[in-house]
């Protein structure tokens, strides 16, 4: 036997990685477990949201007039309004209302952030000046009265509210964050190497500056989620949501919920538990990806990938 084979010792083949997806889903369930509670409770109110005229046992709109401030019973499952309405369909059909929400409107603010930090941070100079004192500007008015003024100009509705928070969240601090990841990302030597060799801005942000930011707008995306149905929420809440006759869990909260709270509790207490559910698990779900997308955190896919090289390079020694 040779001495090198004498050092090398017993050689594992290297199992074959899964896709970013896969992997994602499975270092997910592995090692976050609340991330995974939180990831299904989102999956299931998404279902229901998109099945919800096959899973709602009548429509938004159907009244019972015989069947006012009724009490969960078998045939309303969690009880009727003060017209008559089941509670348990009109849930279902919010569910669709608070999903759409979730996902556009922090779909809206995420590409703001890449956009408007992304320039900013590449650029620097006089464009950053520019950009920052304006984004300085719309963070001095509190949020809450900026977008009601909005909401009050434009009209209410779905697509109106979902325009505004998306703009209104994507003119906010959350571009400060990509901001300064790109500027810290922009000093590295494969950048400069690849504008010595004549590579365009366009094409530097897109192969070398967008992937490694990736991760963040991930977890910014998610993370924002839940501010979003909060927000939509407050302001059906207010009366400047989604108008009637559209469910929505915040104007089921407000208006006659309020008034009826005392004669007829379930009307407040089911969209709140819906709400809080879905928050809870958009946040944890959230938390539990930026724990392992992150690589500048313990456990990142980028800390993962060197544990795995060490623990190849054992393996062989």
């Amino acid at each position: 036997m040779t001495e090198s084979a004498t050092v090398a010792g017993p050689v594992r083949k290297e199992k074959k990685r899964l896709p970013f997806l896969l992997e994602v889903i499975a270092r997910l369930v592995r090692e976050k477990p609340l991330g995974t509670v939180g990831g299904v409770i989102v999956l299931i109110f998404f279902v229901v949201g998109i099945l919800a005229p096959w899973l709602a046992p009548y429509h938004y709109t159907y009244q019972d007039l015989n069947a006012v401030l009724q009490a969960p019973s078998s045939r309303f499952l969690l009880g009727t309004d003060n017209l008559g309405r089941d509670l348990f369909s009109r849930i279902i059909y919010g569910a669709r209302i608070s999903m759409i929400v979730g996902l556009a409107v922090p779909a809206i603010s995420t590409v703001m952030h890449l956009f408007i930090g992304g320039v900013s941070g590449y650029f620097g100079g006089k464009i950053d000046l520019l950009i920052q004192r304006f984004v300085d500007t719309v963070m001095c008015f509190p949020g809450l009265v900026l977008m009601l003024t909005v909401v009050a100009i434009v009209g209410p509705g779905l697509t109106q509210l979902v325009l505004v928070l998306g703009i209104l969240g994507g003119l906010g601090g959350g571009n400060r964050v990509t901001r300064s990841v790109v500027i810290g990302i922009k000093q590295n030597v494969y950048v400069e190497a690849a504008k010595a060799i004549g590579s365009s801005h366009w094409r530097i942000m897109v192969k070398h500056i967008l992937p490694n930011i990736m991760p963040i707008l991930i977890v910014s995306f998610t993370m924002g989620m839940g501010g979003a149905i909060l927000a939509e929420s407050t302001l059906s809440f207010l009366g400047f949501g989604i108008p009637p006759p559209f469910p929505s869990w915040g104007g089921m909260l407000s208006g006659q919920a309020r008034r009826y709270m005392l004669d007829a509790p379930w009307m407040a207490i089911w969209p709140g538990v819906c709400l809080a559910l879905v928050v809870y698990g958009m946040n944890m779900l959230g938390d539990g990806l930026r724990d392992i997308l992150d690589p500048r955190l313990r456990g990142g896919l980028g800390r993962y990938g060197n544990s795995k090289a060490k623990k190849k390079l054992n393996v062989v020694s």
